[in-house]
């Protein structure tokens, strides 16, 4: 897989060039099998930072432990304040701020991973596939490279655990009682392992994977207050009821991004908020932005359908449109809005309340938002 195509270049090539083109790297060492390594070295003869491609051993903490031994001859001698970073090399997507996370971690703990959160819920099973209890996620992390090491730490580490067989060399930390700190991992910093990998890491350097999302929400109207809707205060009609400012349009949105991200509905952020007295459902969406941010994400194009008897929405749809670009930084041209009576068929028809319909489409961008 390191000599799949990945573009136009190959899955090796993408990884090397993400530490070459670093700042903070000096050198770096390329472990592969003693197969390929005449056809690595080639590769890697574009890349003035790689000082050494060398065979691995019989299982991966060997070939780790054979890099390793090699950072003494990199240029310079070793030294107890080098940095020694372990990453895999079919995580070709692996960012920069991810790297210098990382690096900068080390200046305070011996031992740093990146690692990215648990969205879904963890279920533990026996071997009938029984399940026997649900996991707290948010005590699970799911682990990526780089992982950082102090060099005298892991050699402390290697002298007395020795080359065992493990996954990963944190694992030595483990056994030695180390504090391992983790940093977040980018949404685009995973491990390349099938062919499904491969069309999304495809996808994702091209800026070419969309990400689809559909949300829904209804309230009904209160006595009093004003009424909010995407963003605009529509006077001369009641508010809509809720713990919050209750912004149907808003709060669809929510939920349509939420779901495209593989997230939960808009009460995962709103009602904790809400406790602490923040109303305003802008605040909420803001929580998702910086989500989007994280994973190189962009709001592509929003769908927006309404019913309800009142308002009329014709007259205030622009300026509605206008209030959901500037939040989302999407043009107002690929913003849609329609809406529909409900002709009395229904509460909302009816006057009762409104209800809206929202769909997003996300892209992927190399570019941090």
């Amino acid at each position: 897989k390191m000599f799949a195509n990945l573009g136009e270049k190959t899955v090796l090539e993408h990884t090397v060039s993400r530490f070459q083109n670093h700042q903070m790297i000096d050198s770096i060492i390329v472990v592969t099998s003693e197969v390929m390594t005449d056809s690595v070295q080639k590769i890697c003869t574009r890349h003035d930072k790689v000082k050494h491609v060398i065979p691995g051993g019989e299982h991966r903490a060997q070939s780790v432990k054979n890099g390793f031994d090699k950072c003494g001859s990199t240029g310079s001698p070793p030294s107890d304040g080098d940095l020694v970073l372990i990453h895999n090399g079919s995580n070709p997507l692996v960012t920069e701020e991810e790297i210098t996370n990382v690096i900068k971690a080390l200046s305070e703990y011996q031992v740093v991973s990146v690692a990215h959160l648990v969205a879904d819920t963890i279920k533990r099973v026996d071997k009938n596939e029984i399940v026997l209890e649900t996991i707290n996620r948010s005590e699970l992390r799911l682990m990526q490279t780089p992982q950082g090491f102090r060099r005298e730490v892991l050699k402390k580490f290697y002298d007395e655990i020795g080359v065992v067989e493990i996954t990963d060399e944190l694992q030595l930390a483990e056994r030695a009682g180390e504090k391992i700190k983790i940093v977040p991992a980018s949404y685009q910093n995973f491990k390349i392992t099938t062919q499904e990998d491969l069309k999304r890491a495809t996808g994702i350097l091209t800026g070419s994977e969309v990400l689809v999302g559909i949300g829904e929400d209804s309230h009904r109207f209160s006595e009093n207050g004003e009424l909010i809707i995407g963003g605009l205060t529509v006077p001369d009609h009641p508010k809509l009821d809720g713990n919050s400012d209750a912004d149907v349009v808003y709060h669809a949105i929510f939920n349509a991004i939420s779901s495209a991200l593989g997230r939960g509905s808009i009460s995962t952020v709103a009602d904790e908020m809400c406790r602490k007295g923040i109303k305003d459902s802008t605040e909420y969406l803001k929580v998702l932005l910086q989500d989007l941010k994280d994973r190189r994400l962009l709001v592509n194009n929003i769908s927006i359908s309404l019913e309800g008897a009142r308002p009329k929405i014709e007259p205030i749809a622009d300026q509605m449109k206008t209030n959901i670009s500037g939040l989302l930084n999407v043009s107002k041209e690929r913003i849609g809005v329609t809406a529909t009576s409900g002709e009395g068929m229904t509460s909302f028809g009816k006057g009762k309340g409104i209800q809206c319909r929202c769909v997003v489409t996300l892209i992927t961008t190399l570019e941090k938002n």
